[in-house]
This record gives C-alpha cells, structure tokens and sequence, in this order.
C-alpha cells in the first residue's frame, strides 16, 4: 500500500511567498507611510501569524484585543506541538525575500543602518487579489501584529518566548 505524502505547508515557497507579501501589505508600514520591517521583525510576525493561539497569548499579555480564533486554529497538531524552528532559521525567510525583491514584489530601503521592506506597486497588485479564505485569515491575523510593529526584534521574541515558556 502507497503511503499518502505528508505537505508541510510551512514549507510551501510559493504559499509562504504569498503570506509574506500580505504581512508586508498590511504592516509594513507606519502611521507616517515609512516602513519599519527588517528581516528580524517580518520572521517573528510571520512566526505570529502562522501561529495565531500563539498571537492571541502575545495580545493578551499586551492587554491588546485578541483574534477570535476558530476551532480548527485552537485544536490542531500545530496548537499542541509549536515548531519554533521558523522562528529562529533566517534562511527560508531569506530566500523569500530574495524571490519577493528578484519578482519586483518588494522594494527595499535603507534607514540608518537597517534594511526595510513594502510592497512594490506590483505587491500591491499581488496582495489586492488574495481573496481566498485562507488569506483573509492571514490578512486579519496580520492586522492583529501591528502593536507589536512598533517594538524592538528583541522584545518581540521575549513575548513569545514568555509566552511559549508559561504555556510549555
């Protein structure tokens, strides 16, 4: 009897490509239309989107409204056992950011020392067609980071860290 393949959907480019351009399109930006993500802060909010029980336990300790989260967000394989590895290897996100800026998806800057991403006219054309159920949930669960935009790399990963701690 042929074994079914098991898809590791974190391992997905294309739908990892796709995440990525919406995180960027709806927090990549400030109040004052500047970007504000570097590579550490995409992979901890991506880290957060993908994980999103893990996000609400974040917003809570933050005292920020959570996400009302579905059963099949709250019970699942992914909810009882948390894979950190995305969280801490630069090297998946990296490729996707070389794909995203080589595709004219991303624009790149440069503010003071760091390195910054948004959207491309075309990312912006990518991210207004992503309209299937799946992405609007990333699209909600990335509006929910936007708090934690404005915090440094490092405490965002102590939130989570804390937060992965206590919950275990």
């Amino acid at each position: 009897m042929d074994k079914l393949p098991f898809l590791s959907l974190d391992n997905d480019f294309l739908l990892n490509s796709l995440e990525l351009i919406i995180l960027l399109g709806v927090t990549s930006l400030n109040t004052r239309k500047k970007p504000t993500l570097n590579n550490g802060k995409i992979q901890a909010l991506l880290y957060l989107v993908k994980n999103p029980h893990i996000l609400n336990r974040v917003l809570r300790s933050l005292n920020k409204k959570e996400v009302k989260l579905r059963r099949n967000e709250i019970n699942s394989v992914r909810t009882i056992s948390v894979n950190i590895d995305s969280l801490y290897k630069t090297h998946k996100l990296k490729e996707i950011l070389q794909y995203a800026v080589c595709s004219n998806l991303i624009q790149v800057s440069s503010i003071k020392t760091e390195t910054v991403y948004q959207l491309s006219s075309r990312g912006q054309e990518v991210f207004s067609s992503l309209r299937s159920e799946h992405f609007k949930r990333v699209k909600e669960f990335s509006k929910h980071v936007i708090p934690l935009r404005s915090k440094s790399i490092n405490q965002i990963n102590l939130l989570i860290g804390s937060e992965l701690k206590r919950h275990g």
